[in-house]
């Protein structure tokens, strides 16, 4: 289970984005508490899970991170089919405006903050061990997923240093991926 906190949808509206916030190793999903605010004036619903092993979510079982401390897929496998169950389910619960035909409204953004990017990546990395109906059930409403300061040597690319893509480093590594 992860705990989560979020902004509500927006009330008398289905012409709103909704952002899910994944954090990173070093700090939990309070650190973007602050958003939380400002959400409604900006048409946006945000939803800030705590990874498993953080304050209210529960913890990996001992299995789980052996597979990870040994780089074995099946961690991925299992982070990937988590994420878009919790993804799916949110959706389902709090019946979030689908993504709009002109993409102006609606819709669903995941962000993964530093190590916090392998969660909503984890999706894509074994597309042929998630059930289709997940990926079906998802395909209406998502719009993104963006990745801030992803470190690329944390997601396979042992080779070159982030700041190699950013001008010379101190900026952080933002792309998206739009689907």
């Amino acid at each position: 289970e992860l705990f989560y906190i979020d902004s509500d949808p927006i009330r008398d509206s289905m012409h709103y984005k909704t952002i899910i916030i994944f954090h990173g190793s070093a700090f939990t999903g309070y650190t973007f508490h602050r958003l939380l605010l400002m959400a409604a004036a900006n048409k946006l619903q945000l939803v800030i899970p705590n990874r498993h092993d953080y304050a209210g979510s529960t913890k990996y079982h001992n299995d789980d991170l052996q597979s990870l401390r040994e780089g074995k897929r099946e961690f991925l496998e299992l982070l990937g089919l988590e994420t878009i169950t919790f993804l799916v389910w949110y959706i389902k619960t709090n019946g979030i405006p689908k993504l709009s035909a002109d993409r102006k409204s609606g819709g669903l953004v995941t962000i993964g903050w530093s190590l916090g990017a392998s969660t909503p990546l984890a999706m894509l990395a074994y597309p042929d061990l998630i059930p289709k109906e997940l990926y079906s059930a998802i395909k209406p409403y998502y719009r993104q997923m963006i990745f801030y300061d992803m470190s690329l040597y944390h997601h396979g690319d042992s080779h070159h240093k982030t700041s190699q893509y950013v001008g010379g480093g101190g900026q952080p590594l933002i792309c998206a991926l739009f689907v």
